[in-house]
């Protein structure tokens, strides 16, 4: 890029640009907290105290995007906090400065804030960011989360539902371990039955609880919505 100033030199940038960072922090705000707020209010509860600090560290952080008229365009921006996986999709105005980015935030498991979110882990929350790059308003899509909420709910409760109905369940009996070398059977016992090969009820549940079962992201990633 060339210019005389700072604002012309930004306005004529153009490049493609690769980000890769580790242990920084955003300081702007505080995005565990936000969702702390939105599930208060979604519970018609009492909204948690402000946090001390308005912002949010964050662990990692990877993006590619186009640097075009001052504004950086990202489509693949992932990154994790403390407490959250988030993916995600916007642009920076450099000019501004200002970011406008869509995000899907999930919740770690095994974290202090998976506590206070618990009902929360495993779902996908819409995020928006939207405004200065120093202080962003933070939208947090209840609608969105509702339905994410309750759609997860809805398909946990129908597997379990139907692997009952089957007469199977999510956890199975382990088998019962060969006797040691040199032990005998107890006298009177039956023998060991052989093994048999599964039955069409058998190899229907294991179908069902397949299919219904949780698609697992890729490494780095939120979970997809579906």
């Amino acid at each position: 890029g060339t210019g005389n100033t700072v604002t012309d030199l930004l306005r004529g940038l153009a490049a493609d640009v690769s980000v890769d960072l580790s242990d920084g922090v955003y300081r702007g705000a505080n995005l565990t907290w936000q969702l702390e707020r939105a599930r208060a209010l979604l519970r018609n509860e009492a909204a948690p105290p402000p946090p001390e600090s308005d912002s949010t560290p964050i662990r990692a952080l990877a993006a590619t995007g186009r640097m075009v008229n001052g504004v950086l365009q990202t489509s693949d921006l992932t990154a994790r906090t403390d407490a959250l996986q988030l993916l995600g999709s916007g642009g920076i105005n450099l000019l501004e400065p200002a970011l406008d980015y869509d995000l899907k935030a999930r919740v770690i498991e095994g974290t202090p804030a998976a506590a206070r979110l618990g009902d929360l882990a495993g779902v996908s929350i819409p995020l928006s960011l939207s405004g200065p790059l120093g202080g962003p308003k933070v939208g947090v899509d209840l609608k969105g989360l509702l339905t994410n909420t309750l759609r997860d709910t809805v398909r946990d409760r129908a597997r379990n539902a139907l692997l009952d109905k089957l007469g199977g369940s999510e956890t199975q009996e382990p088998a019962a371990a060969p006797p040691a070398d040199g032990a005998t059977q107890a006298d009177g016992a039956a023998p060991a039955a052989e093994s048999e090969p599964p039955s069409a009820k058998d190899l229907l549940k294991r179908g069902l609880r397949d299919l219904l079962k949780p698609k697992p992201a890729p490494d780095g990633e939120p979970a997809p919505d579906s």
